[in-house]
């Protein structure tokens, strides 16, 4: 049942002619309030999905040394290994994780904010400077500490190692205190496969302060669906937009290394965020026709605000590697009618992502004009609720990268479209309609009794439900059969939220 089936219910239900766009934002507050309340109550047998993620081994080539004119940046010695530019990842699946540096007997931890190769040449850039500007031949390794989990996860059930191989249980604590304790008594640097794990962390990515700014250009090189020369018919139709901005820090490796999914254009490429912000405000909508001026979508040059790119000197290795990326969310409110060979498109005023820009990437012009190139959006990429990252972490740091599998559950998504669908199963909508019912009558007339007449009838269909769902082998579980390896998993139907 979508939205708007919900709150035809509710108001059959009830007998309160809600009308207009007060009475039918009301009834959604109210959906929504209750869904979160019924997710909480429901058996767990309803509610669980599994989540796949990679193990990263640390990565160690040589040694490192601090660039004195520059202590935020490490180069990587030539040392026993030559060097080359495909040595590190480039990727974004090193930014973001952990470098520890050994200078003397003492380990000096960094966040890795970004590597590159630039004349014949590796560097690592820190959050934070060194503590001198002349340590040399340091042994280092860049590692993943702990590992984010989508952020909407509020439980994790089961963690099971390489499921399809070597596959075994691991033991997972909520209490991060009694993996320490193991750690302290086994090595707390050790490495090998992991038998234990807890809950780590919890991580929010500032999210943008701003609002993007959108202005419209006619130049002959800046038309909507012409390239700099002449019409391009595959370009998206023009019409009427809005646009988001979210940032990035870090991505994930592939569950499968070996298959890339073709990308759409502009969206930057198969691997999921490690780390999402929540988005900004919406720009104001601004509306073009075929051949009329490009949209451009000016931002703040992050890296510049971030302490990264106000010395451009070229000592300054750093500058304009601050590792944030900029993603860009587009919303069709509206289409005209062109020389496009696609005028059919949906104006469903959802943001989908459009496309993935450098942090100091602001008013570039190959970047941020928007002229139909980069259509069509990436509708597997939608832009839904953050609230931050809690992460896992394990026992000891893996030798191999081995795929992991969570068995969890996940808070619901919020509706805010008509034709939006929760991810309850059909089993629980009665439920919903009757506590909706409760919070909507009794809170409105403060009349006890009503409120109470509704209420009672959600909990006994939430006992109904425990009594169906809830026993052995539905409440706890094992991992059944049919999970697959291949890189649909997580390789490109991955979720980013709004919030």
């Amino acid at each position: 049942m979508d939205l708007a089936g919900l709150r035809s219910q509710v108001m059959a239900v009830t007998g309160y002619p809600e009308r207009g766009t007060v009475g039918q934002q009301r009834l959604n507050t109210a959906i929504n309030y209750s869904l979160r309340q019924l997710w909480r109550e429901m058996p767990e047998s309803l509610m669980k999905e599994e989540f796949r993620f990679r193990l990263e081994p640390p990565v160690s080539i040589n040694t490192i040394s601090v660039i004195s004119a520059d202590p935020l940046t490490m180069t990587v010695d030539s040392g026993t290994t030559s060097l080359t530019s495909s040595t590190f990842a480039t990727d974004g699946t090193l930014v973001a994780r952990w470098l520890e540096v050994k200078t003397g007997s003492r380990y000096v931890y960094r966040r890795v904010k970004d590597v590159y190769y630039a004349s014949s040449t590796w560097y690592i850039v820190m959050d934070k400077p060194w503590e001198n500007t002349s340590d040399t031949g340091l042994t280092y390794r860049i590692f993943t500490k702990e590992y984010p989990y989508p952020s909407d996860v509020q439980k994790i059930r089961k963690v099971m190692y390489d499921p399809e191989n070597s596959s075994h249980k691991i033991t997972y604590s909520l209490l991060a205190d009694e993996l320490y304790e193991w750690r302290l008594g086994h090595g707390f640097r050790d490495t090998g496969v992991p038998q234990r794990a807890a809950r780590g962390d919890f991580f929010t990515l500032p999210s943008p302060h701003y609002k993007p700014a959108v202005s419209s250009l006619s130049q002959d090189a800046r038309k909507w669906g012409y390239n700099g020369v002449s019409e391009d018919l595959d370009y998206g139709p023009a019409g009427t937009f809005s646009y988001k901005v979210m940032h990035v820090w870090g991505r994930r490796p592939l569950l499968d290394p070996s298959h890339h999914r073709p990308s759409t254009p502009g969206s930057g490429g198969t691997l999921a965020p490690f780390y999402m912000s929540s988005p900004s405000e919406a720009s104001d909508q601004i509306t073009t026709t075929w051949g009329g001026g490009a949209i451009q979508i000016t931002t703040p040059d992050v890296d510049y605000m971030s302490g990264y790119a106000h010395d451009t000197s070229s000592a300054t290795k750093s500058y304009q590697h601050n590792g944030v990326e900029k993603w860009i969310f587009r919303a069709r409110h509206a289409a005209t009618t062109g020389s496009t060979n696609h005028p059919d498109v949906e104006t469903d005023g959802i943001y989908y992502l459009w496309k993935v820009v450098k942090g100091w990437q602001a008013t570039s012009t190959s970047e941020t004009f928007d002229v139909g190139q980069s259509d069509p959006v990436d509708k597997t990429v939608p832009l839904k609720d953050v609230h931050g990252h809690f992460h896992i972490r394990f026992d000891s740091y893996p030798e191999s990268s081995v795929d992991m599998l969570m068995s969890v559950i996940r808070r619901p998504d919020t509706l805010k479209y008509d034709t939006d669908v929760s991810r309850v199963p059909p089993e629980c909508y009665g439920a919903l309609v009757d506590l909706t019912c409760s919070y909507l009558v009794g809170r409105r007339d403060g009349e006890p009794k009503r409120e109470s007449y509704y209420f009672g009838r959600y909990l006994a269909e939430v006992d109904r439900l425990r009594g169906l769902y809830t026993f052995s082998g539905f409440q706890n579980p094992a991992f059944g059969p049919g999970l697959g390896t291949g890189a649909s998993d997580e390789g490109r139907n991955y979720e980013v939220k709004e919030g």
